[in-house]
């Protein structure tokens, strides 16, 4: 069984949540390597996170 089958039949969401779901994931461990190139470790990203989407959502609301 694939990634893809395991997160759908596991969650109950479609093919295409699950690749998305799936990919975003990459993405955050992508965001892990870049704030090591920055010199800073992956904790900091739980200290940038929340001031980031407070603003988010202070210029574009829950829609973000």
């Amino acid at each position: 069984m694939d990634l893809i089958q395991m997160l759908t039949s596991q969650l109950g969401v479609s093919d295409k949540q699950a690749s998305g779901g799936a990919g975003k994931l990459g993405d955050l461990a992508s965001l892990a390597s870049g704030f090591k190139k920055l010199d800073l470790d992956s904790g900091m990203a739980s200290q940038f996170m929340p001031i980031i989407m407070s603003f988010v959502q202070s210029q574009g609301g829950d829609a973000i």
